[in-house]
């Protein structure tokens, strides 16, 4: 009888050169680079190289826009009219606005209708946003991160009443990708109508979310930032990152630095653990809002690596110093609704 033939090795192939074939195919073919954004989208294993990380992607996107604007690998400038929502048709104008309006009205009653919520200094806040509307100077907001819904549910509780249904001045945040925006095109495009910018963890400063925010800044927005960059574990102040620092110094055209206002809060974990879907009532929240914090003396003779450093150093310091302030308030009223 004749023997079976040998069944063939496969050569190995290692992933490095994988993922640089990859990327070669992806910036060669058009249709390739749209059947990989589809991959991410679904959250499909592809490589794990740096190749990969460097890949032009845009996660955020709903599927049926992605021809209308440049991609990734031309120019993140010309992504921020996009992200922004600059473009939005006028059905989509009025969903954000609906949207909006909705989520803020609802967060605001839970805060108040099924938890002690306490705001202090909520009026150097609403000045603060005042003179925002009133000159038309970008305003950074600033707080700490414990619960994936501090923004909209502080947020909507320590703002100006009527701010709720005012679309275009409510604030611009930022999300991770990987949470936000890696979901499907449906809820995507949801965060994206309600003013969430995508930040891709690990691509730095640069990239089309941090652009949106910073000409958000200079055309006088308002944006939000949680300075840790991610939520904190066991309710404590982590260091803050650059990027919150490179926002404060983002200057308009005429030279003008934005409004910079902290706060922090206490109490969230409660409302909404690490690992929790639902908010939950019954629990005690403090928030107390900081003055102003003047960002011109972090410019002066030094160059831009520098200002950034000692602009990240003022806005920790700011944070942890309010931390303090509510966490004493916070035990106050802990102890007092024990008894």
């Amino acid at each position: 009888s004749r023997e079976p033939a040998p069944t063939p090795t496969p050569t190995p192939t290692s992933s490095a050169a994988v993922g640089t074939a990859t990327v070669r195919i992806f910036e060669d073919n058009s249709v390739v680079r749209r059947l990989a954004n589809a991959l991410v989208l679904a959250r499909w294993p592809t490589t794990s190289t740096v190749e990969q990380r460097k890949r032009p992607q845009i996660p955020y996107m709903p599927d049926t826009e992605r021809g209308k604007i440049s991609s990734l690998e031309k120019d993140a400038t010309a992504d921020a009219t996009h992200i922004l929502g600059d473009d939005l048709d006028p059905a989509r104008a009025l969903a954000r606005r609906v949207l909006l309006g909705s989520l803020a009205a609802i967060s605001r009653t839970f805060m108040y209708a099924f938890n002690t919520t306490e705001v202090h200094n909520w009026k150097g806040l609403h000045d603060a946003l005042a003179e925002h509307a009133d000159t038309g100077r970008g305003i950074v907001t600033v707080c700490n991160h414990v619960a994936s819904l501090d923004d909209p549910l502080v947020v909507a509780a320590s703002m100006p009443l009527r701010y709720v249904f005012d679309a275009r001045g409510l604030r611009y945040t930022m999300c991770a990708t990987d949470r936000c925006f890696s979901k499907g095109a449906t809820l995507s495009e949801f965060f994206r109508l309600v003013k969430v910018l995508p930040v891709e963890r690990g691509l730095g400063l640069s990239q089309p979310g941090m652009v949106a925010a910073e000409n958000a800044l200079q055309r006088g927005d308002w944006v939000h930032v949680f300075p840790e960059g991610t939520r904190s574990r066991d309710g404590s102040i982590a260091p803050a990152r650059r990027g919150a620092a490179k926002l404060a110094l983002a200057r308009s055209e005429d030279g003008t630095l934005p409004l910079v206002v902290p706060f922090a809060h206490v109490g969230m974990e409660g409302v909404i653990g690490i690992g929790n879907v639902l908010p939950r009532g019954g629990n005690v929240v403090v928030v107390v809002v900081g003055d102003p914090i003047d960002m011109s003396c972090c410019t002066k003779n030094c160059t831009n690596e520098e200002a950034q450093q000692r602009a990240t150093q003022r806005i920790s310091d700011a944070l942890l110093q309010l931390h303090n302030v509510a966490r004493k308030r916070h035990d106050e009223l802990s102890g007092r609704n024990a008894v």
